[in-house]
């Protein structure tokens, strides 16, 4: 992998080798979106099955539910 230096001075452009702290660095902060994300979509999904229990139990059709939420 490589990064893009810019050097607005002279306006200079350089690609550079990432060090392997560097990678290792982008990998780590990447695994960790990736668990917020999953984190989060859990998270709606179980706020989905809770609505559709209640909206079960009550006995509402698919489309008082629609009414419901517009």
């Amino acid at each position: 992998m490589q990064k893009i230096i810019h050097n607005v001075q002279t306006d200079e452009v350089e690609l550079v080798d990432l060090t392997d702290s560097e990678i290792a660095k982008l990998d780590a902060e990447r695994i960790k979106r990736d668990e917020i994300e999953a984190d989060r979509r859990a998270t709606i999904d179980a706020e989905l099955a809770a609505k559709k229990a209640v909206f079960e139990k009550l006995g509402l059709t698919a489309e008082e539910i629609q009414l419901l939420i517009g």
